[in-house]
């Protein structure tokens, strides 16, 4: 089951920041957590300044419970830290601007933060029409301003992908979403796309996708460069959020992955959640995830 407390919003000088608004807010009433404002300014000055503005933004939650933390300091160190004392947190923020230096700050910020933070980072681009409701349908208290109608996990097969496909079994039970599974083969990785390959892997992938609830048909094997297959996979089933792994920050093995799963959030189509899978030597995560069920996965499946 997952267990959230803490939303975290990292909120800078620009309206594009405030496209993640909506998103922490539903994460916060369907899971009774609080959404935390985050704003890293370069000095006293801009402190003063920015303190009233993130207060009035986070009275305008209401009735989510929300506070403001500003901090003096570099974004990425400052949101790290926070997300280091925060309990059971995940990171919602905008990534890459319309243009201009906002699409290098905001960028630059939040692929620092997939391949730093300690907890999962979920990447919005730019506000979805498909995923917010209508504007006098969201002003009810019980109905949802955000709809996730569907949603696709990635996963390689190995244990370290499983965390993604708990976060989003558990994501999709709590919007009513229907769930994918994907599994990219990389043409000249480990023996290449061969028949036994694909048979062993689609067994395994598919009672993967039994512990989550997840068809048959909704199990997909594909070939082909893995960043550039996710994509098109996402956008050929029109899927509204992807799932992902990444490894621990200090996991030098952990880089190419990384540099994957940044590239994934930076051209997807779709909002992206990178699942951080937690350091072997730290006991227990964040989140109150079950864990990966034992079992090999098929020899040579590739890293997606």
């Amino acid at each position: 089951m997952l267990s959230l407390k803490s939303i975290l919003v990292p909120v800078d000088s620009s309206e594009l920041s405030l496209v993640a608004i909506p998103f922490a807010r539903e994460m916060a009433r369907r899971w009774n957590a609080e959404v935390v404002l985050a704003h890293a300014c370069s000095s006293e000055a801009a402190l003063a300044r920015a303190t009233g503005r993130m207060e009035k933004l986070g009275a305008s939650l209401l009735p989510v419970p929300a506070r403001a933390v500003l901090g003096i300091g570099s974004p990425v160190e400052f949101l790290v830290d926070l997300a280091e004392t925060e309990q059971r947190s995940i990171v919602v923020m905008a990534t890459r601007g319309l243009r201009g230096a906002a699409r290098e700050v905001l960028g630059s910020t939040a692929g620092q933060m997939i391949s730093q933070s300690p907890c999962p980072v979920l990447t919005l681009k730019h506000p979805d029409q498909r995923l917010l409701a209508d504007s006098e349908v969201a002003s009810s208290e019980d109905s949802a301003t955000v709809r996730f109608g569907r949603i696709m996990a990635v996963t390689d097969l190995g244990p370290r992908s499983m965390f993604a496909v708990d976060y989003a079994g558990a994501i999709a039970r709590a919007f009513g979403s229907e769930l994918m599974l994907l599994h990219v083969f990389e043409p000249g990785v480990f023996g290449g796309d061969t028949f036994p390959r694909r048979r062993s892997a689609l067994r395994f992938l598919e009672q993967i996708g039994r512990r989550v609830g997840v068809p048959a048909d909704r199990v997909l094997l594909e070939s082909g460069p893995v960043t550039r297959t996710i994509l098109r996979t996402a956008r050929e089933y029109r899927v509204d959020l992807l799932v992902q792994a990444t490894r621990g920050r200090r996991l030098v093995a952990g880089l190419q992955l990384a540099s994957k799963c940044r590239a994934v959030a930076r051209r997807s189509p779709c909002p992206v959640l990178t699942v951080k899978v937690p350091d072997p030597d730290i006991l227990g995560t964040r989140t109150e995830l079950p864990g990966p069920e034992s079992g090999p996965p098929p020899d040579g499946s590739a890293v997606s």
